[in-house]
């Protein structure tokens, strides 16, 4: 967690806690790698026998070698994809809104203003209250839906401390 004291728009800005954002990131490539291993394998497979009911065996390791190569891209990618995005995302808490931003194919900027928070809560699982974290849901009163959820943010306590300071 950052104070910045030397800028008075910004009293709160921080990431995800990193332990939980790597943890949920391992099982994520590990459920999308096992996804991608069954559905290659299973084509390849299915390919492999295609071509040996048509005479063509001689191709079928071409087809396996394919699969592990696109297997082996498709978990690259998701690993890339979740460093980029562990770089993009913070959120921010300055003397009239909560920001919170982030993404880097497809990004988002969500704000709201401190006079329009109709409520605001937090949760910690057992594995949050372990690194000391927890999710924090914050709601507008300005639309019907308007609402920010900041996963697994450090010291959530503080954090509603400085959300209730800026809704007076």
């Amino acid at each position: 967690m950052r104070h910045r004291s030397s800028e008075q728009a910004v009293q709160y800005c921080d990431k995800k806690n990193a332990v939980l954002f790597w943890l949920q990131s391992i099982k994520r490539i590990l459920i999308y790698t096992f996804h991608s291993i069954w559905s290659t394998v299973l084509i390849a497979f299915v390919a492999s026998r295609i071509l040996v009911w048509h005479c063509a065996p001689t191709y079928i390791p071409l087809i396996w070698s394919a699969g592990l190569l696109l297997v082996l891209s498709l978990v690259a990618w998701k690993i890339i994809h979740i460093i980029l995005l562990r770089k993009a995302q913070f959120y921010s808490i300055t003397e009239k809104r909560i920001i919170s931003r982030g993404g880097f194919f497809a990004t988002y900027h969500n704000e709201i203003r401190g006079r329009d928070i109709r409520s605001i809560r937090y949760t910690q699982s057992l594995l949050q209250r372990l690194f000391n974290a927890g999710t924090v849901i914050v709601c507008s009163s300005a639309s019907h839906n308007d609402m920010i959820v900041l996963a697994d943010i450090n010291a959530p306590q503080k954090f509603l401390q400085l959300v209730n300071e800026i809704r007076q």
